[in-house]
């Protein structure tokens, strides 16, 4: 194996058949090559047969679907977040500019997927939509024949829609006195509301709605007891809680959090990016700047610094938008490489034609897929809120079931479990196997204390597997 003009992994065979595999650079999990590589190596010293799978998805969520949301704007200081954490009381009334996407941005949008979705590497790709619904209505600011409300009924089946409540109230601080302080959670009655009058405004539009998932503002709600219940009471099954919050983070890789106050209820971890909901273009200097507020979190003077207030700035020059976009789209290929299954966190004034083609959210994503397609020819998941959450939770149940394999070579593969599981297996076809890449892949209905033996009747072939 040589990178460049230098030899950076070796293998080799004894006359006996053993075989050496040696590696001549560094690694961690965090390293491009080590995610690269990590794969094959198991598979080498597995020769392609061993428990667990591997797939590379993608899933981004853009949250406030026909809403409007304010814009950083450094020239006026109530349009400047003192951080990420916005108080939920905050009312900038009329002081910020806003922005909301119209039909044409969305329309730009389903071009720019169709065509990512024509490499048959990324047919699989879809946009999440989380949608706020008062923002479709006259109440909300809607027109008559608004065009976005026609495009989104022209488009409903371009994109995966998921509920984020009728108006955006954050469900721990509702109805708050603007710029107070003070706030209660929403009552059984409004966070009901919340839910239903969503529901019917996606069924008045023909929305194909994942009807057990939602998307809370903000990821309020997850310890409101009023909220919680009523969310059962609707058939809610899946939420999203914030992979960076402490809370928001679960005990083990692609696995999730069952609500501590309704068990019922299963909170599949997001992954926020530094794509901020209050921006809309590349340009600096004007009402929605991603640069503005990038620099103003991490640029020379910026907020955050490294290793906490007093330290040194994480960037000594202003970053451009070609180098915001080339370190977030290296941040998300990251997630990729490593298999992550968590969703992404977009907001929909990131959707905005900045120059009548591109957007924040194309540029980053379609600079991801990019650099993915350069390294792997490996198709790219999208899923839907509910299916995601499924897959999580069939991944803490392999993780409990004390799963244990015996192989003898050439003949059979073993397996036995302690408890429940769908068992994963690289190698093996068997109850409807499928091809993904190079390797077929089984998922073995295991019942609690049960044996499977399957008689192995040839190995795919060898191969990094990229």
């Amino acid at each position: 194996m040589q990178l460049g003009n230098s030899v950076v992994g070796v293998t080799h065979t004894l006359a006996d058949g053993r075989e050496y595999m040696a590696l001549t650079m560094d690694n961690n999990p965090y390293l491009f090559h080590s995610a690269i590589l990590h794969y094959g190596i198991i598979h080498w010293v597995t020769k392609g047969l061993f428990l667990g799978s591997r797939k590379t998805y993608m899933t981004p969520q853009v949250d406030d679907h026909f809403l409007n949301n304010d814009l950083f704007y450094s020239s006026k200081a109530a349009c400047i977040p003192v951080g990420f954490a916005a108080d939920p009381t905050f009312d900038p009334a009329n002081q910020c500019p806003t922005y909301r996407i119209n039909g044409q941005d969305l329309d730009t949008l389903a071009n720019w997927q169709q065509n990512i979705r024509a490499n048959p590497q990324f047919g699989q790709f879809q946009i999440s939509m989380a949608f706020n619904g008062v923002g479709a209505t006259q109440a909300g600011g809607a027109e008559p024949g608004d065009s976005l409300v026609t495009e989104t009924q022209s488009l409903e089946n371009q994109f995966f829609w998921i509920n984020h409540t009728w108006d955006h109230e954050n469900l721990d601080c509702y109805d708050p006195v603007p710029n107070s302080g003070i706030c209660r959670p929403a009552t059984n009655a409004e966070s009901l509301a919340e839910i239903s009058q969503n529901v019917q405004l996606a069924n008045s539009l023909s929305l194909p709605l994942d009807a057990t998932s939602m998307v809370t503002p903000s990821i309020s709600g997850l310890t409101n007891p009023y909220f919680l219940s009523k969310a059962v009471s609707q058939g809610i099954q899946y939420l999203v809680s914030d992979l960076s919050r402490p809370e928001g983070t679960p005990a083990s890789a692609n696995t999730g959090i069952w609500n501590q106050y309704q068990p019922s209820l299963f909170e599949i971890p997001r992954r926020p990016t530094s794509i901020f909901y209050n921006t809309v273009t590349s340009a600096v200097g004007v009402a929605g700047s991603e640069p503005d507020e990038y620099n103003y979190f991490y640029g020379p003077t910026g907020i955050f610094r490294i290793g906490g207030p007093g330290g040194p700035p994480f960037f000594t020059t202003n970053q451009s938008w070609d180098q915001i976009r080339d370190r977030e789209s290296d941040t998300l290929l990251g997630y990729m490489l490593r298999g992550e299954q968590y969703p992404l966190m977009f907001h929909q004034g990131n959707l905005a034609a900045y120059d009548g083609v591109n957007s924040l959210f194309t540029d980053v994503v379609g600079s991801t897929l990019n650099k993915f397609a350069a390294i792997s020819q490996l198709p790219v998941i999208s899923m839907q809120e509910a299916n995601l959450g499924a897959l999580l939770q069939s991944r803490m149940a392999y993780n409990t079931s004390q799963v244990h394999a015996t192989l003898t070579p050439g003949v059979s593969i073993e397996i036995d479990t302690v408890g429940a599981a769908s068992i994963p297996v690289t190698g093996l076809c068997a109850d409807g196997c499928q091809t993904y890449g190079p390797d077929q892949q089984s998922l073995i209905p295991m019942p609690a204390g049960s044996s499977r033996t399957f008689l192995l009747v040839s190995l795919p072939p060898l191969g990094l597997g990229l």
